[in-house]
């Protein structure tokens, strides 16, 4: 290659570098400093409803357009206050998550008048994981019948709000991992349901249907009543331990046959000998009674002891015959 050649190569490779320095230059200038926000992310696992502290979450830089819509940023923002659903670490905590201060376990954030009612459900009454926990279901109530072993079902509640699956309390793929199985199911009731609830528990097994949502209207079904309990209780042969008042309970027992009466067989009764007395008196308390027979006759006579007054009672007895003498065998002549 001529040293010509070289030459103008090398020049235009300096002429190159320096444009690309001087862009570079222009370019940084223009761009403006990348803004960095505190942001309260978690730093281990956090379960639901448990309080957070330094322990558990910590500040980090995020860049101010990276940081999502409502994330904690601030102590006053998180301080005695628990997550209603759990955290992985690195999660970004938000503000939505977070109880009223002061309110840690699920009680804090229980509407006031209502109750948890928690029923131990399987795979099919979850749908397989459909079901979650801010869904509204239809609970029914299924058993049979005592003795013909009819199988029955009758709708107990209509349109109840899910409050809680196992520990879940919110449909969050990052708190409970796909598969897990369910083994419990709480729900938001008035006291009242939840006795029926209770009751329906101890007829049958629980059944749980998943409304559309937003779909509050009633299905127009009969509810259960205490009375269909106490059918099912009497059919069951189950007898209460309270006081029978008004006949109710025997109205539920069985009313028992009369035994029939056994009939020994006949036996001959021989007559008894009729004794007829003509008492002329009554006869003190205390007197000693002598017989005196006299031939065929006998005479009675009655002797007061003691102090008593001299009374005396007759009474006609039948007079026995005198006994006759045997006959005596008369030697033959000689």
């Amino acid at each position: 290659m001529k040293s010509k050649s070289v030459v103008l190569l090398v020049m235009a490779l300096g002429c190159g570098l320096v444009a690309m320095v001087g862009v570079q230059q222009v370019l940084k200038g223009n761009q403006a400093p990348v803004k960095l926000v505190k942001v309260l992310v978690a730093t281990a696992q956090v379960e639901p409803y448990t309080r957070l502290d330094e322990t558990k979450v910590a500040f980090r830089d995020y860049a101010e357009s990276a940081v999502p819509e409502g994330a904690v940023l601030t102590v006053a923002d998180y301080e005695n206050r628990a997550l209603m659903s759990g955290a992985i670490p690195g999660e970004v905590i938000l503000k939505g998550k977070l109880t009223e201060p002061g309110k840690f376990g699920a009680s804090g954030i229980i509407p006031a008048g209502m109750r948890v009612f928690t029923i131990t459900v399987n795979a099919e009454q979850v749908m397989s994981g459909m079901i979650q926990a801010g869904d509204r279901v239809d609970v029914a109530v299924n058993w049979k019948e005592m003795g013909t072993n009819k199988p029955k079902t009758k709708l107990v509640l209509e349109c109840i709000e899910v409050f809680a699956l196992d520990k879940q309390r919110a449909a969050d793929e990052t708190t409970t991992a796909k598969g897990t199985k369910i083994e419990t199911l709480s729900v938001l009731v008035k006291p009242p349901q939840a006795q029926m609830l209770q009751l329906a528990k101890t007829m049958g097994t629980l059944s749980l249907t998943l409304r559309t949502p937003g779909d509050t209207a009633s299905s127009g079904l009969a509810l259960l009543t205490e009375d269909d309990f106490t059918e099912s209780e009497a059919s069951q042969g189950v007898v209460s331990n309270e006081p029978d008042e008004g006949g109710k309970l025997h109205e539920q027992l069985p009313e028992e046959e009369p035994a029939e009466p056994v009939v020994e067989p006949s036996r001959p009764v021989s007559p008894l000998p009729t004794l007829q007395a003509d008492v002329t008196t009554e006869l003190p308390p205390a007197v000693w009674v002598m017989e005196i027979f006299e031939g065929e006759a006998v005479r009675r006579v009655e002797i007061p002891l003691g102090s008593q007054p001299n009374t005396t009672a007759t009474q006609t007895t039948t007079p026995v015959p005198a006994a006759t003498p045997a006959a005596v065998p008369t030697p033959p002549s000689a």
